[in-house]
């Protein structure tokens, strides 16, 4: 999240690869999906509907563990504190991992049981 409440994606490896989406609306459920591959770089969605894209991307993860952070800067482990730049506060459920890059039409299925 930006210290504005939009989302932010972000991945990392000596250099970024990110995409900002819009500010949440208040009070609402939204679900937010993203997928990566390097053939379609990030894709990121809101309620089932994609928001924006990088596009094609040659990005390669290092062999260093790599951090998942939720609700808070963009990836900076240094910086992951409640309270600061744009902590989310609220609720999260169900969050899902996946292996493979899912398609549009999986991540509209999961946005709408």
């Amino acid at each position: 999240m930006s210290s504005t409440g939009n989302i932010n994606v972000r991945l990392w490896n000596s250099g970024a690869l990110g995409v900002s989406g819009p500010v949440l609306a208040l009070n609402s459920w939204t679900h937010i999906g993203y997928t990566y591959s390097s053939t379609n770089g990030i894709r990121l969605y809101i309620n089932g509907t994609q928001f924006v894209t990088t596009g094609a991307s040659s990005f390669t993860a290092s062999g260093s563990p790599m951090y998942i952070v939720l609700g808070n800067d963009d990836g900076r482990t240094s910086l992951c504190s409640p309270g600061f730049g744009g902590s989310f506060n609220g609720a999260m459920d169900e969050f899902y991992l996946y292996r493979r890059e899912l398609t549009a039409s999986q991540v509209l299925a999961l946005a709408n049981p």
